[in-house]
């Protein structure tokens, strides 16, 4: 951690997260060191990345957890069904990563698009080829409500993650920094409560 601080330049890291747990090192053990440090003023917040909500609730057993990071976008709602709504309940900030469901959700892959056999992609279940299939026939009719917005799909994804509840952010990826100045414009996007029942309609497909 002093290293860490010493090379940002900084006095306190804002958010410090685990992004993946290892079987050798308890959970109590890990939170209980960034509590120290917490308590010492080098970080501000707590984060926790990659559990299920049985994980979580191991974790945040003394209510320490700030915030959790995990997948979460238009075509993978798996973190609906108890991650998000435990987050809400106890009071934890959801950051969702893979908004954009690893470029599906950009709107620019054609519907025979194939990852190369070196992509790490290909053991992301969004791109097996039938679920593929599914979803772009959903991000087709995504685009032809974003374009009633006169915004892009990839838009319309991010502002519908930050209409929901519980979540206070997203984490966008991009290797331009052209593709982060797009992202950044779907904060001024309002979607109405009448496009969040077209996007749940065609979700729901």
């Amino acid at each position: 951690m002093e290293n860490s601080l010493r090379r940002l330049q900084t006095e306190y890291i804002d958010l410090y997260y685990l992004h993946f747990t290892n079987s050798e090192t308890s959970y109590i053990d890990s939170i209980g060191e960034l509590i120290r440090l917490k308590e010492e003023g080098k970080i501000r917040s707590i984060g926790i990345s990659n559990v299920n909500v049985e994980q979580l609730k191991e974790a945040n057993q003394y209510g320490d957890i700030d915030v959790v990071q995990s997948p979460y976008n238009m075509l993978d709602r798996t973190a609906e069904e108890e991650l998000l709504p435990y987050c809400i309940e106890a009071g934890i900030s959801f950051i969702p990563y893979g908004p954009l469901a690893f470029g599906i959700l950009g709107g620019k892959y054609t519907e025979d698009f194939k990852l190369n056999k070196v992509d790490w992609r290909q053991s992301v279940n969004l791109f097996e080829e039938n679920t593929y299939k599914s979803n772009f026939k959903k991000v087709e009719k995504l685009k032809d409500l974003a374009k009633e917005n006169n915004i892009e799909v990839s838009h319309l994804a991010l502002a519908w993650l930050l209409n929901k509840k519980g979540i206070d952010t997203v984490i966008p990826g991009g290797k331009r920094v052209a593709q982060i100045r797009e992202s950044v414009r779907a904060v001024d996007v309002l979607l109405s409560e009448m496009d969040m029942k077209k996007i749940k309609s065609i979700l729901e497909e």
